[in-house]
């Protein structure tokens, strides 16, 4: 596919994460132990337990960054969807949180408490581990795909990046890991066709280099210290032996690049980058996102992609995300069957919700139980939807409720169903900004939802329940759950 019609962000962000995922399962593991019993396929469990197909930190705080990114760089909404990734497991592979790193949990910690996220991240020398590296392509390929670089002014097209990156880990060096990193993905997507990957590497790393050294202080110091960002010319020629594979950024930029330079496929360049052992997952989801982008998301085999958790959500947010970037407006889509993968929408969908004490299994169950006595409403708990509905009849036959108080209710049962649900609250987000309309074709029932009969197909509808659920998926994403 030609460069031009390529959606890079889904090419690099599916590339990360089938990386991270390789990886989760061998995280610490040394590098002898790898070459004893190396990484040849995605599998399940390992170091953290987790199914095949799970992925950690490196692609939920990539998600979060993506999908603060779709609304333009705010480092308030940024920190604020790693809150809830952090606090509630949203953007997580199967509802889990399973893996943090030091620097990071520290800086959304002191978001939590009131500071200004300018403030958040680690400055010191121990501010250099690679959580900021791992989650940096969203904003890199922003900048690639919507500012214009001009080597005069090298500053400002890096300044989103590391405003970015500083909001976990604010120290120079590794933010000029991140910068040498988009420079070498923007030489990579403006390149001439004559050029190799290596010559495309050497192109951005030289960029990187004149850049932090124009910008003097601290920036020009570290990059001026002898030995500490190779060449990429030196890395190819490497061997493995002299490559770290540590949590420490520098170690990360280079095994990434080191890994891509010397494989000639994407899954070559992952699997290499798992066997270098220690911190495989970001190693891998680091190399991965570039060599996604290299080698496009259908170079990446299917069988891994098909294990991968949470695909849905990771395409959903990819393609928001490019869309923005390229300001596309996303034809307007509707959902109105909630089947398949929507069958999660529909009321009766069996779901654990607790209200006030009492647990539910399904949103049906919960929503009826408030229209009835406190005291009654425990004969809901192990209910089925249609057991809910006749029970209710029963117990209120000549009894009405009040549509205002109803739509409160509904709308309270709505949003516990996914707020203590993280795995329904993921699948909701991952509908996007599709329209929500409840089916009730057959039921004439033109105040919940739309019935599409030929006696109701020209009448007006209120969809109620439809909006609602949008209603719910808006403060989901706002992270608003009260």
């Amino acid at each position: 596919m030609s460069n031009a019609l390529r959606n890079h962000v889904l090419d690099g962000m599916l590339g990360l994460a089938v990386g991270d995922a390789l990886g989760v399962p061998f995280e610490f593991r040394s590098r002898r132990e790898m070459e004893e019993n190396p990484a040849t396929d995605m599998i399940g469990y390992g170091t953290y337990h987790q199914p095949e197909g799970s992925w950690s930190d490196d692609t939920s705080m990539a998600l979060c960054t993506a999908d603060s990114l779709i609304k333009g760089f705010d480092p308030e909404d940024m920190m604020k969807k790693f809150s809830a990734w952090k606090s509630r497991a949203q953007y997580t592979a199967t509802g889990v949180r399973f893996d943090i790193g030091i620097s990071s949990r520290k800086a959304i910690e002191k978001y939590e408490m009131g500071l200004d996220p300018a403030d958040c991240g680690d400055a010191g020398e121990y501010g250099n581990g690679n959580g900021a590296l791992m989650r940096i392509f969203p904003a890199a390929i922003m900048q690639c795909i919507k500012a214009v670089y001009s080597e005069a002014d090298a500053r400002a097209f890096l300044d989103p990046v590391h405003r970015s990156a500083m909001i976990t880990h604010a120290h120079e060096r590794g933010l000029i890991c991140c910068g040498i990193y988009t420079m070498i993905l923007h030489a990579w997507l403006n390149r001439e066709e004559s050029q190799t990957l290596e010559d495309v590497m050497i192109c951005g790393f030289e960029r990187a280099q004149r850049a932090y050294t124009a910008m003097g202080g601290r920036f020009a110091a570290e990059m001026a210290k002898t030995n500490q960002f190779i060449h990429p010319r030196v890395l190819a020629a490497c061997p493995q032996e002299e490559i770290g594979s540590s949590g420490y950024v520098i170690h990360t930029l280079h095994a990434a690049l080191w890994c891509l330079l010397t494989t000639q496929s994407y899954a070559q360049c992952v699997l290499k980058a798992v066997n270098l052992g220690e911190d495989t997952d970001t190693t891998a989801a680091v190399a991965g996102s570039l060599a996604g982008v290299i080698y496009g998301v259908e170079a990446i085999p299917q069988a891994w992609l098909d294990k991968l958790k949470n695909r849905a959500l990771i395409e959903s947010i990819s393609s928001r995300l490019s869309d923005a970037l390229y300001s596309v407006k996303p034809e307007k889509q509707t959902i109105d069957s909630f089947t398949g993968e929507h069958t999660h929408l529909a009321l009766k969908f069996a779901a654990r919700i607790d209200l006030d004490g009492i647990v539910y299994q399904n949103a049906t169950a919960a929503w009826l139980a408030q229209g009835t006595a406190f005291e009654e409403r425990k004969q809901f708990c192990h209910l089925n939807a249609h057991q809910a509905r006749r029970l209710f009849k029963r117990m209120t036959a000549e009894k009405t409720w009040d549509p205002e108080e109803k739509e409160a209710a509904l709308y309270r049962v709505c949003m516990a169903k996914y707020s203590q649900n993280p795995e329904l609250s993921q699948s909701l987000l991952a509908t996007g900004v599709r329209e929500i309309i409840y089916d009730t074709t057959g039921a004439h029932d033109n105040e919940m939802g739309r019935c599409a009969c030929s006696s109701c197909a020209q009448l007006p509808y209120q969809n109620r329940y439809g909006k609602l659920l949008m209603r719910v998926r808006e403060c989901l994403a706002d992270n608003d759950v009260s």
